[in-house]
């Protein structure tokens, strides 16, 4: 028999308002209406529980008198320390219960993609994201706005009314805001003016505005005239609907479809702007519109490689031994969790496949349900703080090595199969892994035996198809 639709509209809506179900969960859930799914995912998100790995800025006060070797061992601690925060979220987006704010989170991760190699700063910043994720969007962009860790990537440090620095402005706006020409050069030279002197304090990290450095003589931005400061820029933005139209659509896309219809994405901002711009209210308009379940935008989207990944984890249940081989995969599929590749953040869609990354998505279930090994190549453009431990001998190895490494895990088939329901067959276990009844030609890949070994290769077989590696 083939899965019903509630069970598939229940995997759809938990593949993409969270980051997967077991089998054991589906049938519990899948008795709900899909209205009520959607407010017992919001009911479960309510509680904020930041991530909480880094104690503190950790600064050294002596810097200055560091010696080489303590220097060297400074920057060890930070580079281990910027590994257990990825590891941390990571694990916090396969487990947390709030999946819908996790899920969140995620999503503004890579809207306002950020760089730092100060782990505090990091994790400051991605708790700001989860407390405001589901809130108000002006109270989200303007905690991130004065966030030590986005001043410090956009430059704002630089920024001073004797020589502005236009940077950290013209992200706000391009990016953060209102979208690519909404805006003239002016409006940018302006908005710098504004934002000159917003900074932070070394020490702490707590924000703060240098008075000496902030221009406070009047400022025309967007048609308005003031003594404008940094926050009059992020309200006059707001102010417009092409702000409340720029936001809706790339949730719409992260959401369903990476080419949402317009007429839609229009009448869904047209209800943020509304609303003041409560991105809980509009997530949830979205979730429970029959848009949200329509063919058209099931099964059309690319999982980026953390989706990919903490989704075979969810449903199977897998395991890493060492926490250093959820970064090895981030590395290698190309999404490494709080090292976005520019500013603009992971461009997603069709980039997450190429030649060297989709052998290796195809393999990758496999590999991990089996403690499998794989050949892999450092890169040249590979983070430092992100590199992998090797035990190579060599004097000088080369820049690019290869290295056989094992993917150490823990795994027990037996008990994976207990949360497949005993009655389920072929038809059932595919719809399931594929979130949509299968056709034929899908179904005559996958072994027939019900039963040990052969039951195992079906599920292999199912985890490896190029339809799983789609949502």
């Amino acid at each position: 028999m083939a899965l019903s639709k509630e069970q598939l509209d229940t995997l759809h809506l938990h593949a993409r308002a969270g980051f997967g179900l077991a089998a054991d969960k589906l049938a519990a859930w899948s008795s709900r209406g899909r209205d009520a799914q959607a407010d017992r995912l919001f009911e479960e998100s309510v509680e904020y529980a930041p991530l909480h790995v880094i104690q503190d800025i950790g600064r050294p006060e002596n810097m200055k008198e560091m010696s080489d070797t303590e220097r060297k061992k400074w920057r060890e601690e930070k580079k281990e320390q910027l590994q257990q925060i990825n590891t941390a979220w990571f694990n916090k987006l396969v487990t947390d219960k709030a999946q819908l704010r996790e899920r969140m989170t995620f999503f503004w991760h890579g809207h306002f993609a950020c760089r730092t190699d100060i782990p505090w700063f990091a994790q400051e910043l991605n708790n700001v994201l989860r407390k405001h994720g589901l809130g108000k969007f002006k109270d989200l962009v303007l905690e991130v706005a004065k966030s030590p860790a986005m001043l410090q990537f956009l430059n704002n440090q630089q920024n001073r009314k004797q020589h502005p620095n236009e940077n950290f402005a013209r992200e706000v706006l391009e990016l953060f805001t209102i979208g690519r020409g909404n805006y003239t050069e002016t409006d940018i030279r302006e908005a710098a003016r504004a934002f000159t002197g917003w900074s932070f304090n070394r020490e702490t990290g707590v924000f703060g505005i240098r008075e000496k450095a902030h221009d406070d003589d009047p400022k025309t931005f967007m048609d308005k005239t003031g003594n404008w400061g940094g926050e009059d820029i992020i309200n006059i933005a707001l102010e417009r609907k092409e702000t409340a139209y720029f936001i809706t659509r790339k949730i719409c896309r992260f959401f369903m479809h990476d080419s949402p219809d317009e007429k839609y994405v229009a009448d869904f901002a047209e209800s943020f702007y509304q609303s003041g711009y409560d991105i809980g209210a509009l997530v949830k308009r979205i979730l429970k519109s029959d848009l949200f379940y329509a063919p058209e935008n099931r099964g059309n989207k690319i999982k980026s490689p953390v989706e990919l990944l903490a989704g075979i984890i969810r449903t199977t249940g897998v395991q890493m031994k060492k926490p250093g081989t959820i970064i090895l995969i981030q590395r290698l599929l190309g999404q490494i969790l709080f090292y976005p590749p520019n500013v603009a953040g992971w461009p997603g869609g069709k980039t997450w496949i190429d030649n060297s990354t989709l052998m290796m998505r195809l393999r990758l279930s496999s590999l991990l349900l089996s403690n499998g090994v794989i050949e892999v190549e450092e890169k040249d453009d590979m983070p430092e703080d992100f590199r992998m431990e090797t035990n190579t001998t060599e004097p000088n190895p080369p820049a690019k090595q290869k290295i056989q490494k094992r993917y150490e895990t823990l795994f027990s088939w037996d008990t994976f199969l207990k949360t497949i329901p005993a009655d389920w067959r072929k038809s059932e276990m595919t719809g399931f892994f594929l979130r949509a009844n299968p056709a034929p030609a899908v179904l005559s890949l996958v072994s027939d035996s019900n039963e040990g070994a052969g039951k195992k290769a079906a599920i292999v077989q199912l985890l490896s198809l190029p339809e799983f590696q789609l949502t």
